[in-house]
């Protein structure tokens, strides 16, 4: 009888060991909401200017150009605008003023053009026959880390933004990847793998974008096509082929604008000329005349062919934003993010982006979602009708069309990537 007690009671214990070891494994992450805490103010929703559609537009290629290796690559301007232009808003004298430079515009007027931006869209998470293109923000400040109210209230009032206080262990990275993983609808199911044990706060955006085409490839519509590479390498793909009525021309390529449903969004394509690189007709792109040029698309008959395609692209946007002249915030002697804390020493140690799109006979579906991780220390009318079939590398954007803004700007070079 003794036996069959102890051999219960091992078996209770070992129950009870395995219980304590998944709760413990699945315990809810400790990051606490202050949201509640700060009392949203009531702004004016002004929107965006041609001009600052065009900063943005000129921001996007800039990134674009000096991130390009040669392969896939895919950013959401909109995304790293919002997590950077939150950040900007603590930045003070030499620090803020690199910032201002190579985000567009100065820090109150970009508070106010993603306010106004935001305040454009519908309701989070829900559809329209528009489409979908959510945003959301949040701060996640370390446990015991002191933030000046005013740079917190900015960032609740301008861009929506939700605070927590976590430990920044590894519960904080799962609440980190499980906020973006919602707000993304799962496209990008992680951003982070660690926090450093320098990381003093995070600044997060997420973006997910999903819209049917206006005009939906039929089955007939689609057929196996070569698609060269540039090195010469072919790879067959499924290519959707289309007639559209918005031609796009630039000095070194051609292309076309496709709408989605409801026609505030729309998928843009250049091909570079023959005998023309990628790289070459990104450093021939302006992003002044490149919002002209997409504001206002030719009315000509296009014979078009987009091939089926999804990737996901990864980055740390640190260098090339150093490299084009942002270097002061990633200095831990030189940033002065002294609206952000009074602790000295607190410069942006990373500036995590990822992000996907999926490009399909339906429509597309895209998101993305960046950290700054805060460490402490007019064309003449064509006669002829064109043809645009994209079966070499290409640039592409996904537009916003009411501002004429470059949700997210690509180059597909690979399809079998």
């Amino acid at each position: 009888m003794n036996r069959i007690r102890f051999l219960l009671l091992s078996i209770v214990l070992l129950l009870f060991l395995i219980s304590s070891c998944s709760s413990e494994k699945h315990a809810a992450p400790r990051a606490i909401d202050l949201t509640a805490s700060i009392t949203a103010q009531e702004l004016d929703a002004v929107e965006p200017t041609a001009g600052q559609s065009a900063a943005i537009m000129e921001f996007g290629l800039s990134l674009l150009r000096e991130g390009f290796s040669g392969g896939n690559s895919l950013i959401s301007p909109v995304s790293l605008l919002l997590a950077l232009g939150m950040t900007a808003t603590g930045a003070e004298g030499q620090t803020r003023e690199q910032m201002e430079a190579v985000l567009g515009m100065d820090v109150d007027a970009l508070s106010a053009c993603m306010h106004g931006y935001l305040a454009s869209l519908p309701v989070r998470n829900s559809s329209t026959s528009m489409g979908k293109l959510n945003a959301a923000n949040s701060i996640w400040v370390r446990e015991g880390v002191s933030v000046r109210e005013p740079f917190l209230q900015s960032a609740v009032d301008s861009y929506d933004a939700q605070v927590y206080s976590a430990p920044f262990d590894r519960s904080t990275v799962s609440a980190v990847n499980a906020w973006v993983s919602r707000h993304t609808d799962g496209m990008i199911d992680r951003i982070l793998s660690d926090l450093p044990d320098n990381s003093a706060m995070l600044l997060l955006n997420a973006v997910a974008f999903e819209a049917e085409w206006q005009t939906i490839y039929r089955e007939g519509s689609v057929h196996d096509c070569t698609f060269t590479c540039e090195d010469g390498a072919e790879r067959t793909v499924s290519m959707m082929y289309s007639d559209e009525s918005r031609y796009l021309e630039s000095p070194l390529a051609a292309g076309f604008l496709r709408p989605y449903l409801g026609g505030r969004y729309a998928f843009a394509a250049f091909l570079p000329d023959e005998g023309v690189t990628v790289s070459e007709l990104l450093s021939s792109l302006d992003g002044q005349a490149l919002y002209d040029l997409l504001s206002a698309p030719v009315d000509a008959e296009v014979n078009a062919g987009l091939p089926k395609f999804s990737y996901e692209t990864a980055m740390d946007a640190k260098e090339s934003l150093s490299a084009l002249g942002m270097t002061n915030a990633f200095s831990a002697d030189d940033a002065d993010f002294s609206g952000i804390s009074r602790a000295s020493g607190l410069f942006i140690s990373r500036v995590l982006h990822k992000a996907y799109i999926a490009v399909n006979e339906k429509g597309t579906r895209a998101g993305a979602a960046t950290a700054v991780d805060m460490g402490v220390t007019g064309t003449m009318l064509p006669e002829e009708r064109k043809t645009v079939i994209l079966d070499r590398p290409f640039v592409y954007l996904i537009l916003d069309t009411k501002y004429t803004t470059p949700v997210f700007l690509g180059v597909l070079m690979d399809p079998g990537e």
